[in-house]
This record gives structure tokens, sequence and C-alpha cells, in this order.
């Protein structure tokens, strides 16, 4: 699981998916499980760099919207916009992870450009 995580963020096509519940399960548990993924992802980065990291303004500000999710209410009436709400927020994580992946890896994008000769 992890290497195939490690895998999808390194590829430039990015490929990376949270692991969250399947689209049948009611759309207030999802979104619990998005802000329990949210929550468990900025606890993660933040205890796997400590003091020692340093981010982009972009990455800074999508590691606190992450955060923000993470604080998510499921007091609200569902709509048929919330589907279509949710897919966006589920896209906005998966470019925010890869953001912040990119910026604390920058070795990462240097590989991956050709070098011309």
């Amino acid at each position: 699981f992890y290497q195939n995580s490690l895998n999808d963020l390194e590829d430039i096509s990015f490929l990376f998916q949270p692991v969250l519940p399947d689209d049948e399960l009611p759309l207030t548990e999802r979104l619990v499980a998005v802000g329990e993924w949210c929550s468990n992802y900025i606890s993660g980065v933040g205890e796997g760099m400590g003091d020692e990291f340093d981010v982009s303004v972009d990455g800074k500000e999508a590691l606190e919207d992450i955060s923000a999710i993470g604080q998510i209410s499921v007091d609200f009436e569902t709509d048929e916009d919330g589907e279509r709400d949710y897919a966006e927020l589920i896209e906005y994580i998966r470019i925010a992870v890869q953001l912040v992946f990119a910026d604390l890896h920058p070795e990462l994008d240097a590989e991956a450009e050709p070098t011309i000769h």
C-alpha cells in the first residue's frame, strides 16, 4: 500500500488517490472519512517532517486548506449538488497533496526534466 501510494505521488501523471470509502456509502459518512483522512495526513506530515520542512506559499496554503477540511462538519442538508461538491473536494485534496509532496521532494522535479545536450 505504502509503495503504491509513493509510486503514484512520484509519477508525473498525478495518479495519487486518497484511500476513501466507496461512493455507495452515504455522503455524510464519506465526508466524515475525508475529514479523518485530512486530519491524519496533517498529523503525519507534521510528525514525519518535524521542524525540518519548507514548502512554497502554495504548499503552505494547501496544508492550511487540508487542515481546515479535517475540521469538516456534516451538520447540513445534502442535495444533488453535494455529490458534485464532494468530487471537487476530493480532486482538490489530490492536487494539494501532490503539491506538498513536490515541495518536500524537489529532487524528483529535477529528475523528471530531461537533460538536453
